[in-house]
Order: structure tokens, then C-alpha cells, then sequence
């Protein structure tokens, strides 16, 4: 129940995750700001931009490749926190965001 950016590494064929919430929310809706930043809403009436931490690009991230269990080889530690840029309590569940 958080947000997770991925990338598609088409050579080997596997998703790599970039960065991850810090803070895990119910989101209820999400919209896409520019190439490094979102828009997201959660169950509790709070809007959140977050943007990708500079160097995020994925290359030196957690190998979740399938080949060992998911609970010896998830290393979520490692991966770059989404940097919250602010946050907003709107009081009500904002259920669609757009640009």
C-alpha cells in the first residue's frame, strides 16, 4: 500500500525498482506531474508530492530477479527513498487528480 517506481530493463527482461515511499499510504489516486515527480492521494484526505531523488536511476538498485525467494533476496533498504516535496490535508477523500 505505497508507491514503487520501476523501470523496464528490456536486455534482461525484468522490472528493476528506482525508489520507493517513505511513508506507505493508501493511495486512492495518483497523477503524474512531470518525469521525476507525483501527485499522490490516500484514504485519509492527505495530497503528497514526492520526486525522485537525484542519481535514482536504477542502475545499482535490488535484484528481484525470481531466481532466489523473495524473502532472501528483497533488500528495500537499499533502494532511494521518493523525496516528499509537501504535503496537504484536504479533510476529504480526493478520489481523482488531474493535471
Amino acid at each position: 500500500m505505497s508507491l514503487h517506481v520501476v523501470r523496464y530493463d528490456a536486455t534482461s527482461n525484468k522490472l528493476i525498482f528506482v525508489a520507493n515511499d517513505p511513508h506507505p499510504h493508501p493511495i486512492v489516486a495518483q497523477e503524474l506531474l512531470d518525469f521525476n515527480t507525483i501527485a499522490v492521494s490516500d484514504k485519509f484526505g492527505n495530497i503528497s508530492i514526492l520526486r525522485l531523488p537525484v542519481g535514482a536511476d536504477g542502475a545499482a538498485t535490488a535484484d528481484l530477479t525470481g531466481q532466489r525467494a523473495l524473502w532472501g533476496s528483497s533488500r528495500f533498504d537499499e533502494i532511494p527513498k521518493l523525496e516528499p516535496i509537501c504535503r496537504y490535508y484536504v479533510g476529504g477523500i480526493v478520489t481523482h487528480m488531474t493535471r
